[in-house]
């Protein structure tokens, strides 16, 4: 007598289970991989969008007040200064925060009062 290979109703023999255990196995661990892969890539852009924010604000404080303001004020906000020059009214810094970096420039105009 053979073994039947499959019924009308759709169901399979058990000799196929084993076979989709494994590819759902497989397929569990790509989405998992992948989804792992998008939230270090998240992070990253938040990282860089932070690292951004503070390299202009950096700029700013480095632009009005001199390279300790920008350094205390990256600092502050967990990053480190890297690079801070002028260049006549044009002050440049660059930040580190985690893996990403960011640069940014300000224009010291003058005034106060």
């Amino acid at each position: 007598m053979t073994r039947p290979t499959g019924s009308r109703t759709g169901r399979l023999v058990d000799d196929q289970c084993g076979s989709v255990t494994a590819l759902a196995l497989i397929l569990v661990m790509l989405v998992a991989s992948i989804l792992l892969a998008l939230t270090g890539l998240v992070a990253l852009a938040q990282d860089q969008g932070r690292a951004q924010t503070i390299a202009d604000l950096s700029a700013l404080a480095g632009a009005q007040s001199g390279e300790g303001a920008a350094r205390e004020l990256a600092v502050a906000h967990g990053a480190e200064l890297t690079r801070f020059t002028v260049n006549g009214a044009v002050v440049t810094t660059r930040v580190s925060l985690g893996d990403a970096t960011a640069s940014a420039s300000a224009v010291w105009v003058g005034g106060g009062g």
